[in-house]
């Protein structure tokens, strides 16, 4: 039987498995690539004489220093996808393994796996093993994991795994995923039983276990803690923890099948959407919005009555189609206040707890929203106790979406995010800024600049150097719309060194004055014959085809001789088309 033939879900892992071998492949050949192009590069910068008078050291060559950057960008891009199909190869596998009963063996184990263990080595384990029901009638269980379920912070897990922790083989992909659970070495000890009390509410308790418990004094008094972020509990009836556990519970059938499926907000980004569906949006409110509510503070609930008024942002207009669009992380409209560590404990432990009772929507719904609404330095502080003590990956989600509040909250964040030393957490926050949209990049620069962080608005700017035609024109547009006109001038100039064909599509995309200075870096930048063959792509656009003459002809005279022979010899005319006197231009 084909992995066709047992399920969509085997259909898809096999399908990861190839693509993620093809890709770990593409990178080793970028990787080889990268260090042949640093050792020529070494090797033609070395001297091969001591320099003196008369000698000066030779400079390194310039194309090799361009080729060796594209060789490094293609690189770190290639480990950043693989790194992402893991997560979904792992997620992928353990619901194909949920899926399969307890008895079943796995395909690679063969005739040996089902047999069960005999004598005094076999142990207790293995008599309460003998004592399952198997054959069809046994019941779905899911099987053990050698990694804690639930550890991923964008997956869905459920259970706890009985067998203690595997050593992973050095050198594997799921050894050097940064969000990859590490299981303790002592499950039994006083840290194993107050990690359980961390994740669960109750001491002592297995992680997972949904039976509920009387409050205890700590209890409340951490719950205290984290009614301080939303006012209302002060007058509302409390709530015990059988409610909070059955509060995950409470969701649509549709909620339901996307948990059960891993339609969560952290992998909607990497999976297609299912036919007939439309792509979940990364800030979609999630319906069950109840424990939002109580997490946030009273800033950052969305008002009723659609008002913006007391710091309550309006609800998200319909689109004009007549469909409502997905709602954008409410925001604060006012100063925002600094919390204190208790209250940033108190929210981490209710993101865990979430978590932890399979409610993987909803902790991420507040992830994304709490990035918005408290202070640079509040979410640098969070971040740091999410990697401590709460979900794995969740400290560079909240990260992520920081990105999507203002320039200058995302800017002032990556600041703080660095200065606190959150390497991972600051590198996933600008990855995300690349992003941007043409029309908000500007604000973005200018953020940047503010802060002190220029160098990464023109490494934002180089990446956007690459895009195509239509998107690098209107991105011109908006830097020019801004003032930002030396950052439209470093754009057109890295844009004039991409292939001949790609720099007659962006220049017939552009309008203007922005034409001609692209068309002006060219003819600056490029050889005679890059300047003959850029003639003739843009032959029949009679108004470039003049601006390039008159910019070849502001060259210094060799230089201009060189380029109208080419062009000759390219069979091109040398001299503008006639047209009215008041347009014309002589050439000198």
């Amino acid at each position: 039987m084909t992995m066709r033939d047992r399920g969509p879900e085997a259909a898809d892992v096999q399908t990861l498995r190839a693509e993620l071998d093809e890709l770990l492949r593409a990178r080793q050949f970028a990787a080889q690539r990268e260090r042949r192009l640093s050792e020529e590069l070494r090797a033609v910068h070395e001297p091969d004489r001591t320099p003196g008078a008369g000698h000066p050291p030779r400079q390194p060559d310039p194309e090799l220093l361009r080729q060796l950057a594209h060789a490094q960008n293609l690189r770190e891009g290639l480990g950043a996808r693989c790194l992402e199909l893991s997560d979904r190869l792992l997620a992928a596998e353990d619901r194909l393994l949920a899926e399969r009963p307890i008895n079943e063996p796995p395909r690679h184990m063969g005739r040996s796996a089902t047999r069960p263990a005999t004598g005094p080595a076999a142990g207790p384990a293995a008599s309460e093993r003998a004592d399952r029901p198997t054959g069809w009638d046994a019941p779905l269980i899911p099987p053990q994991r050698p990694h804690s379920p639930g550890a991923r912070f964008d997956a869905n897990h459920h259970g706890e795994p009985a067998a203690g922790p595997r050593p992973e083989r050095p050198g594997s992909i799921a050894s050097a995923l940064p969000n990859r659970p590490r299981p303790a070495d002592d499950r039994t000890g006083p840290a194993a039983r107050q990690a359980s009390w961390d994740r669960t509410g109750a001491p002592g308790r297995p992680v997972g276990d949904p039976r509920p418990t009387a409050p205890t004094p700590d209890e409340r008094g951490r719950r205290t803690v984290a009614d301080s972020w939303n006012p209302r509990t002060a007058t509302a009836p409390s709530t015990t923890p059988a409610d909070r556990t059955a509060a995950p519970a409470a969701q649509s059938p549709a909620n339901q099948h996307d948990n059960q499926h891993g339609n969560h907000p952290g992998n909607d980004r990497f999976r297609p959407p299912a036919p007939g569906h439309a792509p979940a949006q990364p800030n979609s409110t999630p319906p069950n919005s109840t424990l939002l509510n109580d997490t946030l503070p009273n800033s950052a609930q969305p008002n009723p009555a659609g008002r913006p008024t007391g710091g309550h942002p309006a609800p998200a207009q319909p689109r004009p189609g007549g469909s409502p669009g997905p709602a954008a992380p409410a925001q604060p409209s006012g100063p925002v206040r600094g919390r204190t560590v208790a209250e940033l404990t108190a929210l981490t432990q209710r993101i865990s707890g979430l978590h932890q009772q399979g409610a993987a929507q909803e902790s991420a719904a507040i992830v994304r929203q709490v990035a918005v609404m408290i202070t640079p330095e509040d979410v640098t502080r969070l971040a740091a106790l999410l990697q401590k003590n709460g979900p794995a990956g969740s400290s560079t989600y909240l990260a992520r979406s920081a990105a999507a509040g203002a320039p200058e909250h995302a800017a002032a964040t990556l600041a703080e995010l660095r200065r606190e030393g959150l390497i991972d957490e600051a590198a996933d926050l600008f990855h995300t800024l690349w992003s941007a949209s043409s029309a908000a990049l500007p604000a973005l620069l200018a953020a940047l600049e503010q802060s002190g962080q220029s160098a990464d608005g023109q490494t934002l700017l180089w990446e956007r150097a690459s895009a195509p035609a239509d998107e690098l024109a209107e991105l011109a547009q908006h830097l020019r719309a801004a003032g930002r006109t030396d950052d439209v001038r470093n754009l057109l100039r890295q844009a004039a060194g991409r292939p001949i064909n790609e720099v007659a599509a962006i220049a017939g995309a552009l309008t203007g004055e922005t034409a001609a200075a692209l068309v002006g870096e060219l003819v600056r930048l490029r050889s005679a014959s890059d300047i003959g063959r850029f003639g003739t792509a843009i032959r029949g656009a009679a108004e470039l085809y003049d601006t390039l003459l008159f910019a070849v002809d502001d060259l210094e005279e060799s230089r201009a001789r060189s380029a109208f022979a080419a062009l000759r010899s390219a069979g091109l005319p040398t001299e503008p088309a006639p047209r009215p006197r008041s347009r014309s231009r002589q050439r000198r």
